[in-house]
């Protein structure tokens, strides 16, 4: 079996072909990749709507980068999902930074 992929445009209304396609997809047995399995239910609880989520460009050090890599191979959870996930958890608890602010000049 072969995979199809099929671009819609949001922006237009389903023709009558396009939803036949879908119910006939819908009907039809999910095909698994035994390199990616379905993830666990903890996984799962993770996930966030996207559309509560905003798109930014962000500058973090290398090591800060690499931490997160590293824990994303130990974990499965991609490294972006994770630093989400950390800062989630900050801003949840309230955790502030620990700031130490040295004098210039």
């Amino acid at each position: 079996m072969s995979t199809v992929y099929y671009k819609l445009d949001p922006n237009r209304k389903l023709t009558k072909k396009q939803i036949k396609m879908l119910e006939e997809a819908a009907k039809r047995e999910p095909v698994y990749d035994p390199e990616n399995p379905p993830l666990t239910e903890e996984q799962l609880k993770e996930f966030v709507r996207v559309g509560n989520k905003k798109h930014i460009t962000i500058y973090l050090d290398y090591e800060v980068i690499d931490y997160f890599k590293n824990l994303s191979l130990e974990t499965d959870i991609p490294y972006q999902t994770l630093i989400n996930m950390y800062l989630r958890h900050c801003a949840d608890d309230k955790i502030k930074p620990e700031t130490k602010w040295k004098k210039t000049g």
